[in-house]
């Protein structure tokens, strides 16, 4: 198969590709992945993201970084701490430093993520 122009159904092709590429690179600590794509017919700019995978084998995220640099700043447990919110439970996963009003990034049991308050996450409101 030969690309000759570029749309949405090339690019989830070059995506795909790019990926199992870019797998290869866990081998070495690294996980990478292609986010954002912009085209034109015949030329494209991909955006790669790479992160450090931990020793546990998951993927370091730019919040979480953000969450450990600002966490004493702002108060905050560690990272990982859970927190009940409306009779639900959630585990801290990282920080929007830039999101003021919901900066905290929580995930629920079955994986979605929410975004919560400072004092909800650090436990002083009452929800």
């Amino acid at each position: 198969m030969t690309i000759t122009t570029l749309d949405r159904q090339s690019l989830r092709i070059i995506r795909e590709k790019m990926d199992e590429a870019l797998a290869s690179l866990e081998e070495i600590g690294i996980h990478a992945k292609a986010t954002n794509i912009s085209y034109e017919d015949q030329r494209a700019t991909v955006k790669v993201e790479i992160a450090v995978m931990g020793e546990n084998g998951e993927v370091v995220s730019k919040e979480a970084s953000d969450y450990e640099r600002y966490r004493e700043m702002y108060e905050l447990p560690e990272l990982g701490t859970t927190f009940v919110n409306r009779g639900t439970t959630y585990t801290i996963t990282g920080l929007k430093p830039r999101s003021t009003k919901y900066p905290v990034l929580a995930r629920r049991a079955d994986g979605k993520t929410f975004k919560f308050t400072r004092a909800i996450a650090a436990g002083r409101s009452a929800a």
